[in-house]
Formats: structure tokens, C-alpha cells, sequence
């Protein structure tokens, strides 16, 4: 690389930084995570062509698409947000929660769920088998944002004739079990291993994760991904995580990797970007985490990219030999 393109690159990620303290963090990304789970389809481009996965998806059969408690029925609810609808395709929704087995499983547990965009996808459909749909959010102790989020999201899914009974339990470092161990069948987290990491813990979520899922129950996760090569920052400051670091920390809790897919794969997403991955759609900062919008900011180069390169991976709990 030539000292001006290194140069360059250098004022690029000059603008990147972590907020001063965990609670900071925490509270960015809050608000970030209502953004990103109520989609941003007035302001984000439509995401580049995608890679086909490296496994078949199959769609429902056509003459099962409209069928009440199918996700193409879900998606298609008139209780669901516009914007959550826009940018089910950006997120491959449906294709996801088939591939991750949330489109028949008894017990669902949601990491994360934000505002509820894949709540409101899953959860009318799981009510409809009479299953079991929990929601793990954020400490309500530990900011004033992640207590107002849980509150929306409580108020939001109220209604058990359509959603069902909504658990809500929290995830954080200090937080109990999420469920009765080996109770869950199939979890779903989205865009959370980062934050996990930069609040510290990351190895008891996957621990805590594993301890909820059934022998033989299924974790879907959809992260950032960071190029493959040198040593992952544990604190994630970029929001961006390595495929392998995310391995590790599932095969540390115990679970076995079994299958990953190039569902949500942007080759256009170089991950250099001033304010990290919350520089491109769904989040479209203009400033670092925490700081007021900047207007004169040029988006232009960002918007051309769409969302990020996102991992697609779907690890099990292995079930007892013998």
C-alpha cells in the first residue's frame, strides 16, 4: 500500500471510536438496535446483490405461502410495521428463520429483539402452534434507553390473541438463566454479538444460550463480519466480528457448528468506515456513537455499499451419545 492510500485509509478510521464507559455503549446501542429492528426504508438503499447461499433454501410450496401461521403470511401482516416489511428482503427474514428452524419450532428464544421486526415476523406464528416465544432484552437497570426499549417493545407486543404470552427475561452480566435449561428449542440473535463483546459478556450469553436450548436445539446467528485475518479486538469497537471468533465462542458454550450459509454476504462492504459498522443502512450514523448528527457529512460512497456483510450461521446442541 502506497503512504498516501495508507494515509488515507488512516483518516478514514480516525473518527471510530468506542464510548467512554460500558453504560455508554450500552445506551447507543439501544437506540441503535430500535433503528436497525424498525428498518430505515425512507433513507437506506436497497442492498447490492447478494451471493446465493452455499446451501439450498427451499420456499414453502406455493400453495402453502398464504396459509395462516406461515412466515409468508406473517410477513405480509397488516400489524407489522412498513419499514419492517421494506427491508425483509435486505434481511433475508423469511429465508433465515426457515434455514434456523424458527418456522416450526415449539419454543423460540429471541436475543435482542430491539424494537421487534423479527418479533413481529415470528411470534404471531409461533402463537398460532400454541408455542413458546421468549425475549431476551436488555438489563432495564442499566440505562435509561434499554429501559424505555423494553417498555416499547412490552407495549408493542401486548395483544396474546395475536402474539401470544411474550416472555421477556433480560441478558446481561448479570442476569439469571434465560429459561429452564434445555427448555428452548430454536433462538435467533441478529446484529448482537458485537455489543456482547463490548459490554464483556459475550462467553456468558453463548454459555447462557446453551444452557436454555434442548439436546439437539438450534442458536441462528447473524452478526457483522470482519475480514478473516489478524487478531479479533475482543471489544468489537467497529461492531464488525470475525466468522471464527463467533465459532469459538458458540464452541466454547457447547454447541456444534452445522451449517453456514452467504445469505446476507455484500462483497461491496469493505468494513473501513469512519464510524464502523453503524456507517452503512440500517444505522446510517453521520458521527461517531453518541454524538449529534453531523449534516454536512457526504453519505453518498456509504449509501452505494447498503448493508453490511453479515455472517448467516446455525450452530446445535448436541444431544447425549447413546
Amino acid at each position: 500500500m502506497s503512504g498516501g492510500a495508507a494515509s488515507a485509509k488512516g483518516r478514514r478510521m480516525t473518527h471510530l471510536r468506542r464510548p467512554e464507559t460500558a453504560r455508554g455503549l450500552l445506551a447507543a446501542a439501544c437506540a441503535l438496535a430500535a433503528i436497525a429492528s424498525c428498518g430505515d426504508a425512507e433513507t437506506a438503499p436497497a442492498p447490492p446483490p447478494e451471493p446465493a447461499p452455499t446451501a439450498p433454501v427451499e420456499p414453502p410450496a406455493p400453495e402453502t405461502r398464504a396459509l395462516p401461521g406461515s412466515l409468508a403470511w406473517a410477513a405480509e401482516g397488516p400489524w407489522r410495521l412498513e419499514s419492517e416489511r421494506a427491508r425483509d428482503e435486505a434481511m433475508r427474514r423469511v429465508e433465515a428463520s426457515e434455514l434456523f428452524g424458527l418456522d416450526t419450532a415449539a419454543s423460540v428464544l429471541e436475543l435482542g429483539p430491539g424494537a421487534g421486526a423479527w418479533t413481529s415476523l415470528l411470534a404471531p406464528t409461533v402463537a398460532l402452534r400454541e408455542g413458546r416465544y421468549v425475549a431476551a432484552v436488555m438489563p432495564a437497570g442499566a440505562s435509561e434507553a434499554a429501559r424505555a426499549l423494553a417498555e416499547r417493545f412490552k407495549e408493542r407486543f401486548a395483544d396474546e390473541s395475536l402474539f401470544g404470552r411474550i416472555e421477556t427475561v433480560e441478558l446481561g452480566a448479570g442476569s439469571p438463566p434465560l429459561a429452564a435449561p434445555g427448555s428452548i428449542e430454536a433462538a435467533l440473535t441478529v446484529d448482537d454479538v458485537a455489543t456482547w463483546m463490548a459490554l464483556g459478556y459475550a462467553e456468558k450469553a453463548f454459555a447462557d444460550i446453551a444452557d436454555a436450548l434442548a439436546p439437539g436445539g438450534r442458536l441462528g446467528v447473524i452478526a457483522p463480519r470482519a475480514a478473516a485475518r489478524g487478531a479479533q479486538d475482543p471489544g468489537a469497537p467497529t461492531g464488525y466480528v470475525q466468522q471464527a471468533y463467533v465459532v469459538r465462542l458458540a464452541e466454547e458454550a457447547g454447541l456444534e457448528l452445522e451449517g453456514a450459509w452467504e445469505l446476507l454476504a455484500n462483497p461491496a462492504d469493505d468494513r473501513e468506515h469512519p464510524f464502523g459498522v453503524w456507517t452503512l443502512a440500517p444505522y446510517r450514523l453521520t458521527a461517531p456513537l453518541g454524538e449529534p448528527a453531523n449534516p454536512a457529512f457526504d453519505r453518498s460512497a456509504f449509501d452505494r455499499i447498503g448493508e453490511p456483510d453479515r455472517m448467516t450461521l446455525l450452530f446445535r446442541r448436541p444431544r447425549p451419545e447413546g
